[in-house]
């Protein structure tokens, strides 16, 4: 989380200014930009992982999660070179990661 913020986040157009802010910042943003363009997205957070990560429902491999009939594809956004699908090594038990917001809501 980012020091003195509270809740360790910053909005979407605080990011876009600055172009500072961690995982959750990352994919809020993301979450946000691509369910305004059409495309059922998901924020996936792990208490286990202390991280989170966009899931997107796309054409694509690798791992994801089911929610509502569909595959929702891991993306990391903190790093640069993932690729929806690829989860790093690390992080990659699946029964730790929960939905923490629904592109329907």
């Amino acid at each position: 989380c980012l020091p003195h913020q509270k809740f360790g986040i910053v909005s979407p157009v605080e990011f876009l200014y600055a172009l500072y802010g961690d995982c959750d910042t990352r994919t809020t943003l993301l979450y946000h930009l691509l369910n305004h363009f059409g495309y059922p997205t998901i924020v996936l957070i792990s208490k286990e992982y202390a991280h989170a990560m966009l899931g997107v429902s796309l054409a694509a491999t690798g791992d994801y999660i089911r929610h509502n009939g569909q595959k929702f594809y891991f993306w990391e956004t903190t790093a640069t070179g993932w690729k929806p699908g690829m989860m790093p090594g690390k992080m990659n038990n699946i029964d730790y990661w929960k939905i923490a917001l629904d592109y329907e809501y």
